[in-house]
């Protein structure tokens, strides 16, 4: 991902609050650090730096510090050029160069979402500043790591690695650096839902950051703590927060920063019923996302807008607002299934246009060989009785044979065409079926990478080497899988639980799975149907658990085959008051994707495929669990 615009379509993705708070984060902490030009050219201004002869190396890293907050041509480009000029930084020992080197190549890593690459120089930079006793530059590094787990919602990882490396720096008073972990301790706590840690870290945020020498970033940060005592219901401390803003909000500098202040208050004037000062804000936040571009920052706003007029009674305002609000989401959504049908619509028209052309052909070959015919029977009229009784004998004969003939290539022609149809209709099918397919949730592939890596940092060789082998065979058997429609009952156990034994990594010992199977191993499921609803289970149902967590998998057979998932999770209500105090109201993808695939294929194969879900409570009405029942077609 790259640049101000992909930024801002991942965190729209995320709910009122965590967008607003992500964004923050970004204008907050990397958006200072590079500008991305794209007309400088093929050499760039820091391939220059590096080039010039007349530079020693100590000037050319100087030169690079200051031109990469300036002048980058691409993120890819700029990260390598950062690296080269590390070495030199490195090479010439040189302290204050090379700490702000390292803080740069993972601000790039952040923006191209290349997390191997953030923990590796965080880490390495931790280390450094460790080794050369400037332990107080620590929560600089720290917080950028935070931000990659924030991203990878490894929330609580993000908290062991602040309250084992906070000691470092908390030994120094005010030093600015500190913000930055501070602020990624707050942000990583509100997704655990720990709201006096979330709303101290963030109070320490802002008590660190000088107005002085950092004003857009200190009214920034007390926006997000305006936004948190807001979510939390501490309307005292939200009302001098926003005393404070509205006083200072006038002496910003940059339009993003604005845009972000008013979205704050916009949200909090909501939350409060001051509908007036909300659209007041909103309006203002509309102007500015219109203005840069950011097409879905737009969209959020148009809907929160909506929200109050509706609330108000304005509905007149209310629908033509709603209506705006869908004509740039329908854009957006539409846009990857336009590109995903195109192709299979040119093929579908190219076939179709080959069909009316054979069609043509034929009616041309027909009137050809009448306008013959007729020619033939007024020339053989003219002979003798004898050659017309003849001829007409042979005109009959060949009549008899061109009728015979047309008929045929007619139901030839009708049979080809019904073919063509059934072929291209079949393709579809499969190719809807594929794109289905590829679309599954890449989080489960970063948790086990991250947790592989884990291991082979606490040096635990054998066990790394094993699941580092689990994890090969399940992408491989991913790979193998995705390419057919149907496989064994015994291979998608066999996936399952080499799923499961990577899952197993993230909760350690307190969870326990099995797999019992009462069905024919012979028979077929659909390939990778059931793994989204088992990684739906660990989710949601088990990850916010305390305590023994246990996951059961049960095949059997009725007139149909059946797989049952049982989880001893906190449910569905439970899960679902988190998510909604998150603020996530979207449903899950992978669960809409595996609908999709479950329409197509009952309406493929004759057969009833379906899912459907039971919430599990003892005699008190407590949620115990949840289970969730798949029916699919027994293919032998």
């Amino acid at each position: 991902m790259h640049g101000h615009n992909s930024l801002f379509s991942f965190y729209l993705n995320l709910g009122p609050l965590h967008k607003y708070i992500l964004f923050l984060h970004c204008v907050l902490f990397f958006s200072p650090a590079v500008i991305a030009h794209d007309d400088l050219g093929e050499l760039d201004a820091i391939d220059s730096i590096l080039l010039n002869p007349t530079l020693n190396e100590v000037q050319k890293v100087k030169e690079v510090l200051i031109s990469a907050k300036k002048y980058v041509s691409s993120y890819d480009k700029g990260s390598v050029q950062l690296k080269k000029t590390l070495a030199l930084a490195e090479k010439n020992d040189l302290f204050e160069e090379k700490f702000r080197l390292l803080n740069s190549i993972v601000r790039f890593a952040v923006y191209m979402q290349e997390f191997d690459t953030i923990y590796y120089y965080c880490n390495k930079n931790i280390d450094f500043l460790k080794d050369n006793n400037r332990s107080e530059l620590i929560g600089e590094p720290l917080g950028y790591m935070m931000s990659g787990f924030y991203y990878q919602d490894r929330y609580q990882e993000a908290i062991d690695h602040f309250n084992e490396n906070k000691k470092y720096f908390e030994a120094f008073e005010n030093i600015p650096y500190q913000s930055t972990a501070y602020y990624g301790a707050s942000i990583n706590y509100e997704q655990l839902d720990e709201v006096d840690s979330t709303l101290f870290y963030m109070e320490k945020a802002i008590s660190v950051t000088d107005p002085e020498d950092y004003f857009d970033e200190y009214l920034n940060l007390t926006a997000v703590l305006l936004a948190m005592y807001t979510e939390y219901d501490r309307k005292a401390e939200a009302d001098v927060l926003v005393d404070e803003i509205l006083k200072e909000k006038a002496n910003l500098k940059d339009t993003i920063n604005q845009l972000s202040i008013n979205n704050s208050l916009g949200q909090h004037f909501q939350f409060t019923n001051d509908y007036e000062s909300a659209l007041k804000y909103f309006n203002a936040a509309v102007d500015i996302s219109l203005a840069k571009g950011f097409i879905t920052e737009t969209a959020t706003t148009y809907f929160h807008i909506y929200q109050i007029e509706k609330a108000q009674g304005n509905f007149k305002d209310a629908l033509e607002t709603l209506e705006k609000y869908n004509a740039i989401q329908d854009s957006i959504n539409s846009l990857e299934i336009k590109i995903a049908t195109q192709e299979f619509e040119e093929k579908y028209q190219n076939d179709k246009l080959t069909i009316e052309n054979l069609e043509k052909a034929a009616t041309i070959k027909e009137e050809e060989n009448n306008r013959i015919l007729a020619e033939n029977e007024t020339s053989e009229t003219r002979n003798s009785l004898y050659v017309v009784l003849m001829v007409l004998l042979l005109i009959v004969l060949i009549a008899t044979f061109w009728i015979v003939t047309v008929i045929n290539r007619k139901k030839k022609a009708a049979l080809q065409a019904k073919l063509v149809k059934e072929e291209i209709e079949r393709d579809l099918a499969e190719n809807q079926l594929k794109a289905l397919r590829s679309q599954m949730n890449p989080h489960f592939v970063f948790n086990a990478i991250n947790s592989i890596q884990e291991l082979i940092l606490k040096e635990e060789t054998a066990q790394s080497y094993n699941s580092l082998i689990t994890f090969s065979q399940l992408v491989r058997n991913t790979l193998e899988y995705s390419k057919k429609e149907f496989i064994s009952l015994d291979a998608e156990i066999e996936y399952l639980a080499l799923y499961l034994t990577l899952e197993k990594l993230r909760f350690e010992d307190d969870f326990s799975y099995e797999i019992k199977n009462k069905a024919d191993v012979e028979c077929l499921v659909p390939s990778i149907v059931l793994q989204p609803f088992v990684e739906n289970a660990l989710k949601h149902g088990l990850f916010h658990k305390t305590g023994a967590k246990k996951l059961s998998i049960t095949f059997y057979e009725t007139d149909h085959l059946i797989c049952e998932i049982k989880d001893n999770g906190i449910g569905r209500e439970q899960a679902q008051e988190i998510t909604k105090r998150r603020g996530r109201n979207y449903e899950s993808f992978s669960t809409n994707a595996i609908a999709k695939r479950m329409e197509i294929l009952s309406e493929k194969h004759g057969s009833n495929v379906y899912y459907e879900t039971e919430d599990l409570k003892d005699e008190n009405q407590i949620s115990t669990g949840t289970k969730v029942m798949i029916h699919l077609p027994n293919v032998l």
